[in-house]
């Protein structure tokens, strides 16, 4: 498919045009190349078609010599050209997830906004998102807060954008009381201004996060229905196939196995294999496995969600798919398998600033030095874990019981592998 835009037309490939990005030509080529990021860009916001996916797939490379390229010059049509660049293939690079270059992108265009008087709102929630994909949640966390006082200067739109993406992280890193804040206040908004597309990202977090980690079980049920009401509606893929993900999580940790199973399948038919969303459903696929005793099943659902998590440089996929194999080696029996596993998962969520997470492999290594007779190091992990619930003000009672019936179970019990 030829290159085609409605302001030029190019009767050569771009590839052949542009060859050495820094060669006298160099300035006429990436206007070339700017025209065709800004229409191909919008069009593929708009279709996301195939053909579309294909013409940028087949000159990303010269779009990376583009970008470079303006971020040596030193003029104002570079410096916009940056941010223009950046804008226009932010949902291109996400759907490849291309989070380095998109993170590169973004810093420079965060860099030169100031010079041009720009406001940096958008470029800071663009770079967020990389940081956030990248596992750098503290850059996310301070790129997000500076966007939401940037966004509030251009309208509540981006405002709304701007609170969730903030409340959205602070959710993953377990600082509940401030995301529930920021949430709150994006679904005002949302409701207010008929924002449909994102206010079902908002209800959906609110079901996902906290009331699945508060254990609120009924309210989180009906949540994920009405989620799942308004994508048949709206006729709204990724609203559905999410609303099924976490109705499958939903009945996972009720034990109702058979509904769960059925329901996370449908989520990845939904999708239509999307990688990101199969990697997230045989994760939960392989809790499900685990907790029946299928733990063939488990492994394998386990691995394959690691090689789709790491294809995509989802870091605390990863983390999450760690924490599951070492689980499922501490249901063979295999300690020091385990072990090495929830470490690791342990390592990267202490770098990431998942403090809900590090809890969880602290507690279950708890578990192993039970299995090792080891009672006072057990007993100083059910502790640590018990500190960091209480810092995120979700040490329950009902907590409590769970974290201690848990630990029974795989220390005693016969059913080790069920949660």
């Amino acid at each position: 498919m030829g290159i085609t835009a409605s302001t030029v037309t190019l009767h050569v490939p771009i590839s052949s045009k542009v060859g050495n990005i820094l060669n006298n030509a160099a300035k006429d080529a990436t206007e070339h190349l700017l025209t065709f990021a800004v229409n191909t860009g919008k069009s593929f916001e708009e279709q996301n078609s195939p053909d579309i996916t294909t013409e940028l797939d087949d000159e990303m490379a010269n779009l990376r010599g583009a970008q470079k390229w303006l971020a040596q010059q030193d003029s104002t049509f570079a410096r916009q050209s940056l941010i223009d660049l950046t804008l226009s293939l932010y949902s291109y690079l996400a759907f490849r997830n291309l989070w380095f270059d998109l993170y590169e992108w973004s810093d420079d265009a965060v860099m030169v906004s100031s010079s041009i008087e720009s406001n940096p709102c958008e470029v800071l929630l663009i770079r967020g998102r990389a940081a956030e994909n990248l596992g750098r949640w503290q850059q996310a966390l301070e790129d997000y807060t500076r966007a939401a006082t940037e966004c509030e200067q251009l309208g509540e739109d981006l405002f709304a954008q701007a609170l969730f993406a903030l409340g959205r992280l602070r959710l993953n890193r377990g600082d509940y009381a401030p995301a529930l804040n920021n949430l709150k206040r994006c679904q005002e908004i949302c409701e207010r201004r008929k924002n449909t597309d994102l206010l079902w990202q908002v209800k959906y977090e609110l079901a996902a996060y906290y009331y699945l980690n508060h254990q609120d079980m009924v309210r989180a049920e009906q949540g994920y229905r009405e989620l799942a009401q308004l994508g048949e509606q709206v006729q709204n893929n990724v609203i559905q196939q999410n609303s099924l993900l976490m109705l499958g999580v939903l009945y996972r940790k009720e034990r109702r196995y058979k509904q769960a199973e059925d329901f996370l399948l449908a989520s990845i038919e939904a999708s239509k294999h999307e990688e990101g969303h199969t990697a997230w459903a045989n994760q939960h696929l392989g809790w499900l496995y685990m907790n029946q005793g299928r733990l063939s099943e488990a492994r394998k659902a386990a691995e394959q969600s690691t090689h789709w998590y790491e294809k995509i440089n989802h870091i605390r996929g990863v983390s999450d798919c760690y924490e599951l194999r070492g689980m499922v080696s501490l249901a063979e029996g295999n300690l020091v398998s385990a072990e090495i596993d929830l470490e690791h998962s342990l390592q990267i969520r202490r770098n990431i600033g998942n403090l809900h997470g590090a809890a969880s492999n602290i507690r279950r290594l708890g578990i192993i030095n039970f299995r090792r007779s080891n009672v006072i190091q057990g007993l100083r992990h059910i502790r640590e874990s018990f500190g960091i619930y209480k810092s995120l003000d979700i040490l329950t009672l009902q907590r409590v019981i769970a974290v201690i019936r848990e630990t029974l179970a795989w220390t005693i019990g016969k059913d080790r592998w069920t949660t």
